[in-house]
Order: C-alpha cells, then sequence, then structure tokens
C-alpha cells in the first residue's frame, strides 16, 4: 500500500463516479452501446491529458466507463453549454430555445428552467430530444467534465497509520421538478462502495490548509455538523502528541450536531479525547432536542468567561461547517464577546480587525 503523506487538517481531493441510474439513461437517450470499446479519444477538452491519468479511467475502455467516470451529468447547465448545444439541435425550435437561454435576453427564463428547478445537463438531454441524435464524440468534446471533490481528512497520521478518515453526509432531496430524488454525485459514489473497492482519491499537503493549526497556541474548535472531520483528525494528533511527551495548546471546543441520538457523530472519539487531560474542554450543542434551537454561537455566549479567557491567553479560533449562516454567526458571537469587556470603541475596533485578520481562521463548504 502507498504511504500516505498528509498533515492533520488536510484536505484530500476524491474523483467521483456518476450514478449507474444516471449513465444508463444518457446510454439510452443517445442509444448506446455502452460495451463498445474505444481505444482513443480525440477531443478538444485541454484537460482531457490529465482526467486520463485518474486512477478511475484507462484506455482503452467502454463507452459505459467513460460516460459514469467523466462526464458531469447532474452538473448545473451553463449558458456557454447551452449555446454550444444548440448547434447540436436537429430540431429548428429546439435549437432557437437552447441559443435563447444562452442569450442576453433569455438570463430571467434560463434562471427559471435551470437554476430554479434545479435542472441537470442530463435533463437538458431529455428535454431536447433531438439534441440525442448528436454523434456521441461531438458531445464528449463539449459536455464538462466531472471534478474531484474536496474533503477533509478526519485521521491523523500519527494516530491512524496507513489509514485515511473521512466524514461524508449523503446528500439527497426532491427537485422542484418532481421528476426524480436527487443525489450528491460524489457522497452517493462513496455510499455505494463496498470493502476492498478503491476509491480514487489524491493528497496535496498545500491544498486546503485554510486551518493550519497551530498545535502551539492556545486553541478554540468551532465545529458544526461534518465540520468536525478535520478537527477530529487534528485533535488525535494533538493526543499522541501529548502522548510522546511533546508540547501541546489547550483546546476549548464547541460542537454541534442537530440529534444527540440521531447524529452524533465520533461520540466515543469525543469521549477519549477530552476525558483525563485539564488543558482540553468540550461543550456539545444538539440544535434540535430542546424546546428552543441551540447552536454553537449560542454556546459561545453562554460560556463567554471562559472562552474570553483563551482569547486573552492569545488563543487562535478555528471553525469548520457549512458556510450558510453558521461562520457569519460565529463571528458575530466573538465580537460580542469582545464587546461586552472593552468599553473603548476604537479598542474594540483594533480587537475585532485582529480577529478577523489574525485569529479567525475557517473552513467552510
Amino acid at each position: 500500500m502507498e504511504e500516505y503523506r498528509y498533515k492533520a487538517g488536510n484536505v484530500a481531493l476524491i474523483m467521483p463516479r456518476n450514478r449507474p441510474c444516471c449513465t444508463e439513461r444518457f446510454l439510452r437517450l443517445l442509444r448506446l452501446n455502452g460495451n463498445t470499446i474505444i481505444d482513443s479519444i480525440n477531443v478538444s477538452n485541454s484537460s482531457f491529458d490529465f482526467l486520463l491519468n485518474r486512477l478511475n479511467f484507462r484506455l482503452p475502455c467502454t463507452v459505459r466507463e467513460i460516460v459514469s467516470s467523466q462526464l458531469d451529468l447532474e452538473g448545473r447547465p451553463q449558458p456557454y453549454l447551452l449555446h454550444l448545444l444548440s448547434y447540436f439541435a436537429d430540431d429548428a425550435e429546439e435549437a432557437e430555445r437552447l441559443a435563447y437561454f444562452a442569450s442576453t435576453e433569455g438570463v430571467e427564463d434560463r434562471i427559471e428552467y435551470c437554476e430554479k428547478t434545479k435542472r441537470t445537463i442530463l435533463n437538458v438531454l431529455e428535454d431536447f430530444p433531438s439534441l440525442c441524435k448528436a454523434d456521441f464524440s461531438h458531445l464528449l468534446a463539449i459536455l464538462p467534465r466531472l471534478q474531484p471533490r474536496a474533503y477533509s481528512i478526519a485521521s491523523s497520521p500519527l494516530a491512524h497509520s496507513q489509514e485515511l478518515h473521512f466524514c461524508i453526509v449523503v446528500v439527497e432531496y426532491r427537485s422542484p421538478l418532481g421528476r426524480s430524488l436527487k443525489k450528491g454525485v460524489c457522497s452517493s459514489y462513496v455510499s455505494g462502495l463496498e470493502r476492498f473497492d478503491c476509491l480514487p482519491a489524491a493528497i496535496f499537503p498545500d491544498f486546503g490548509c485554510g486551518l493550519a493549526f497551530n498545535f502551539f497556541k492556545p486553541a478554540i474548535v468551532i465545529a458544526a455538523g461534518s465540520g468536525i472531520a478535520p478537527f477530529r483528525g487534528i485533535l488525535w494528533e494533538r493526543k499522541m502528541m501529548k502522548e510522546q511527551s511533546l508540547p501541546v495548546c489547550s483546546v476549548l471546543a464547541i460542537v454541534g450536531f442537530r440529534y444527540r441520538k440521531a447524529d452524533y457523530m465520533y461520540e466515543k472519539d469525543w469521549e477519549e479525547l477530552f476525558s483525563n487531560d485539564h488543558d482540553a474542554v468540550l461543550k456539545l450543542a444538539f440544535s434540535r432536542d430542546g424546546k428552543q434551537k441551540e447552536y454553537v454561537q449560542h454556546k459561545i455566549a453562554l460560556f463567554s468567561d471562559e472562552i474570553w479567557d483563551a482569547l486573552t491567553r492569545g488563543a487562535v479560533i478555528y471553525v469548520a461547517g457549512s458556510a450558510g449562516a453558521m461562520p457569519r454567526a460565529v463571528e458575530e458571537a466573538f465580537i460580542k464577546v469582545a464587546a461586552e469587556r472593552i468599553r473603548d470603541p476604537r479598542s474594540l475596533e483594533q480587537w475585532t480587525h485582529e480577529l478577523k485578520t489574525k485569529r479567525l481562521r475557517v473552513e467552510s463548504w
């Protein structure tokens, strides 16, 4: 097994495949024999040489393999793609409609057609059947490629030798069209893997180092949902360092989930990581268990004295989770903690500037 070289908190890029049902829909639409062997491909996409070197694709292969591993069938159709597709429509009305969606005059209608209804590229091929008469090689040249997905590594090089752990939430939702259940491409792919299946992934130590955790400065860790992933690896690394009598930082962690019984992920890990360690404190927030929703930002206010003590000792704040309202709410909660203790407006302004530029590190998606 190839040696994995990464730092706790790093990111790995996972190369997904399309769901089999989507691959088969595409093959049926274009009336392709998925078992046909292809020895070489001549396309204008400049990134294809890089794609050839990915672990989940090698020539010669079948048409089904190419469609499964390379085409972004569930991606959102962009104006430029709709413009190109208009040239391949065999029906005049369909060609005109596609060109209209791609034009500046058709922006509002395109948003209604594509964005609000969550239509995919596969949906467009179904809505404009004359496109399916186009030669496969021509569509292969213009359809966008599947891109790797970035996931925080949830393991530690010291604690989990020769292993990579990921915390992946399977994305599922019903589209406004009601046609079918939409699923995240990568999360569905990973959830469908069997034991001993190969997972095409690459580790770039300098990629996704937004947290850049410092093991030697006091840390305040804020994580919600799958945002726990990088911190699980980081905190296991810290524990192993401490067991080796290496100097490590103190940690105050606030971790949020929805339900304790339903989705309290890595419960045993948190118990082990924070037990018998006077320099590590864990506070939990379960947003859906009580009558009132309690998020991580509410815990910051509740334990403001402990938070402020850590901040006065030079603590760095690390935040990971959804890129929605959480990061901003957390930032505002810290500013409020400071505002209750710093009365001079100018001093508070300087403190806030330092927080945003030097002490607050956020990784969100």
